[in-house]
């Protein structure tokens, strides 16, 4: 494969990136090993490697590594050490919330402790932050994976090149269990909280008005809305008058079912959702209501 690519003047991870992958695929196509070859995402590839080459750093190697784990189906690694970076200016402010896993009051509560920026956040120990997040009562909260997504989002940022943005999206789209695209179209990119939103209205008992309250909790997806404990949730109901006769006992059920049938696309798991739905009553089991 190396000495094909050789041939056609392609000798290093640069050359490789600008290389259109339907050339590649055409040449390829010429031999008979190369017919069920799909290099699609080698230009992604040989970017995340030039990137751990030029800079040298652990971390830029990690997320090559975990790049290419994801085309195998593999899981992604936890962090190990705090990888170093240039201070940046503390003036400069970066929307933290485009990393998977951080919602309005995690941004909040990182900025209260000086974390303000993707590289900051890329220095921050793993184990300080979980300490931040355990303290407020957040223990179901996982920020391996926030150092490398801010890593990756501060490359985007500062190349401003889309090949960049493709492979933050990815990540993102490897931690929360999407596909890699096998092609991509040309648009202008989405914004990245209202893609990693789910419909929090189709849960039976949430209104558009508990939607913007769970959000404001940091809850914009049935996978966090699963973890998050009903009692808790109840809580924040008690917090507003029109919460107070809510009972939200069902809803990481309901949640974990609907995104079953998100995930799966499978009809039959839509009616097991809808089945569900319909034995509720203002997100209660019928169950819990005949016992009242």
């Amino acid at each position: 494969m190396q000495k094909l690519l050789n041939g056609k003047g392609i000798l290093t991870f640069k050359q490789l990136i600008e290389t259109d992958s339907k050339k590649i695929k055409g040449w390829l196509n010429e031999w008979p090993w190369g017919r069920m070859m799909d290099p699609e995402t080698w230009s992604k590839q040989a970017r995340l490697a030039d990137i751990a080459k030029e800079s040298g750093k652990k971390i830029d190697q990690d997320i090559f590594r975990d790049y290419m784990n994801y085309l195998r189906g593999g899981r992604i690694p936890g962090m190990t050490k705090e990888h170093e970076l240039d201070d940046p200016d503390p003036r400069k402010r970066d929307d933290l919330k485009v990393i998977e896993g951080i919602g309005p009051e995690v941004e909040k509560l990182l900025n209260a402790k000086g974390v303000y920026t993707f590289r900051q956040l890329v220095k921050t120990d793993i184990g300080e932050i979980s300490t931040w997040l355990k303290e407020k009562d957040w223990p179901r909260m996982h920020p391996e994976s926030w150092p490398k997504q801010a890593r990756l989002a501060d490359i985007a940022k500062e190349s401003g090149k889309e090949i960049d943005r493709n492979i933050f999206e990815d990540y993102l789209a490897y931690l929360i269990g999407g596909g890699l695209p096998e092609t991509r179209k040309q648009q202008e990119p989405e914004d990245p909280d209202r893609r990693k939103k789910d419909d929090l209205k189709l849960i039976e008992g949430i209104e558009e008005g508990v939607e913007i309250l769970l959000n404001a909790k940091g809850i914009y997806t049935f996978k966090k809305l699963i973890e998050t404990d009903s009692k808790k949730i109840k809580d924040w109901l008690n917090e507003q008058p029109w919460g107070r006769m809510m009972n939200p006992s069902t809803w990481p059920k309901q949640a974990e079912l609907a995104d079953i049938a998100r995930a799966s696309g499978e009809e039959k798991d839509e009616d097991v959702f809808n089945a569900y739905k319909a034995f509720l009553k203002g997100g209660r089991s019928g169950e819990d209501t005949e016992n009242k």
